[in-house]
């Protein structure tokens, strides 16, 4: 029995977690999910495709991973099923699985011969086609859930990446966490060629490699998800800097800075 690993911007406040996580038991008998992020901001596919691609490496290779983030729910959008070797996954096709989906992903859209069959909802899609989806996979009934085959090139993606011109290098602002430290998506491996982090009128300089040896200033440090964040210790970052994910932020490099400001 395959494990199901779910992302989604249900929240736990209401009824539809539960309700997913029912259809799933019902049909593959057994409890075999794991909820990865049910918090994801509402309709925010950028965050929830950052999250998924930075989180796949810590689960087992044949992990089912059940995306729900889906504004175009009840829409003509396509569902896709994508497997990367023995590790799948059940998704619209939004862009959420950008990080993860490459030109070696075997891409599929869902069988619409199999969701014909399906009652269903105009606005509960999770419950009612990508919770099944996910455990006909998981039971090994993949032959009744696979449609037509789809090229990478067809697929919807969004930019996640980081830029760089010149001295700077542009982000985004990818997840704000429970404790208000900002995640970006800026590549944490090269900090320390690093001068100071620009957010809109806040420039800074301060760099650290753990909470506790910082100076209760906001600091940049390399994160968890191996990109640069933002923090302050013993408090919340965002408290302070109001930041909204997707905001733009700037890496400036060492080195390139000019000696005299006035030049």
């Amino acid at each position: 029995m395959r494990q199901i690993v779910l992302i989604t911007d249900f929240g736990t406040q209401d009824q539809y977690i539960g309700l997913m996580k029912g259809v799933i038991t019902r049909i593959t008998k057994e409890n075999n999910i794991i909820d990865l992020n049910n918090n994801i901001r509402p309709q925010n596919i950028l965050q929830a495709s950052f999250i998924l691609s930075k989180s796949v490496k810590y689960f087992s290779e044949d992990s089912i991973f059940c995306c729900v983030v889906d504004p175009g729910v009840g829409t003509d959008r396509k569902i896709l099923i994508v497997k990367n070797k023995n590790q799948c996954f059940v998704a619209p096709d939004n862009g959420l699985l950008t990080g993860v989906i490459t030109e070696e992903s075997s891409i599929f859209y869902a069988n619409s011969s199999y969701i014909d069959k399906i009652q269903n909802s105009n606005t509960f899609h999770g419950r009612d086609i990508f919770a099944p989806l996910a455990s006909e996979m998981s039971i090994g009934n993949d032959s009744i859930i696979l449609g037509e085959r789809v090229s990478f090139n067809n697929v919807k993606t969004i930019d996640i990446n980081e830029s760089t011109i010149g001295d700077k290098v542009f982000g985004k602002i990818m997840n704000i966490d429970v404790y208000g430290n900002i995640v970006t998506n800026i590549n944490g491996g090269n900090i320390s060629n690093f001068h100071s982090i620009e957010y809109r009128d806040e420039v800074i300089t301060n760099k650290s490699n753990n909470y506790s040896d910082s100076d209760g200033n906001l600091f940049f440090y390399n994160g968890s998800c191996e990109t640069v964040e933002i923090g302050i210790k013993n408090k919340s970052a965002n408290k302070y800097l109001k930041s909204n994910i997707g905001d733009d932020v700037i890496a400036i490099k060492k080195g390139l800075l000019k000696s005299n400001p006035f030049e």
